[in-house]
């Protein structure tokens, strides 16, 4: 396909790579021939699909404490991706990128029973007031599964071999010796993701450590907010995606960290 070859918009086109007297099989074989590039504007991108059924329950175990859990269990489907033929992107359909079938969240809010007007302490000094009482914690806690893989779609699945591990390592991701790359000019039978292999869940803790109290200068009140907040808070890793590229050396290896690691910001909000 890439051999030379009389071109017959020679005289026709005048200038341009196909106004010289040859050129490519491969250019002649195209849909639009007289043409090197063409830019389509406002061109439907795809179809996509999400459903999704999401449980929500709440508690309030007293006045200070409430908790919330959400779990949301959901199906993305689209083709909207670089397809192989241009006029079936049915060929295309597949799970979406940011497909994430399973996801649970748990938050709770729990002012700290100790200091003037709670629990305990009520009765203690300005000092330890200051230093113990009138704390509030709040947390929210992620865990979610991982994101499809895709890889090149010059690839092909030795039939009878399953690509998902069931240990997979960062070394190791997926069983890179059930796939081969495709000859030349052929398409792979590797589909728009991987089947049964997703990249690294998510399990995530964020927290908030706030306290309010009120002060006054003369004769005017104000209020201050000192907050503490941990993102990520037991720094716990979320690897990125493996290599996908078939003909990379690190094919099917994790090189990279998806999250950020711990993250702690100190704030002081005064209003007055």
């Amino acid at each position: 396909m890439t051999d030379s070859v009389a071109n017959p918009f020679f005289g026709l086109i005048g200038s341009g790579t196909l106004a010289a007297k040859i050129t490519s099989r491969q250019q002649l074989l195209l849909p639009y021939p007289q043409y090197t590039a063409i830019s389509q504007v406002f061109v439907p991108a795809g179809n996509s699909d999400y459903e999704a059924v999401t449980i929500q329950a709440e508690k309030r175990l007293s006045k200070s404490l409430t908790f919330l859990v959400a779990y949301t269990r959901s199906k993305a489907i689209d083709d909207v991706r670089t397809p192989y033929d241009q006029y079936n992107h049915q060929w295309e359909k597949g799970l979406s990128s940011f497909d994430a079938p399973n996801q649970l969240r748990f938050s709770a809010v729990w002012n700290l029973p100790y200091g003037h007007g709670r629990t305990f302490g009520a009765n203690s000094n300005r000092v330890m007031n200051l230093l113990l009482g009138g704390w509030n914690l709040n947390g929210i806690a992620t865990v979610q599964s991982g994101f499809p893989i895709s890889i090149s779609r010059t690839a092909n699945v030795t039939y009878g071999q399953n690509v998902a591990l069931n240990n997979p390592t960062l070394a190791q991701w997926f069983n890179t010796s059930a796939l081969t790359v495709a000859p030349s000019y052929t398409y792979g039978n590797v589909g728009p993701v991987l089947t049964g292999v997703r990249t690294d869940s998510v399990k995530n803790i964020d927290a908030v450590l706030v306290k309010t109290f009120s002060a006054t200068i003369g004769d005017h009140a104000i209020t201050i907010q000192f907050r503490s907040e941990f993102y990520n808070l037991f720094n716990h890793p979320q690897f990125a995606a493996p290599n996908g590229t078939i003909t990379s050396q690190s094919f099917g290896q994790v090189t990279s960290q998806a999250n950020s690691p711990r993250d702690i910001q100190f704030g002081l909000k005064v209003s007055f």
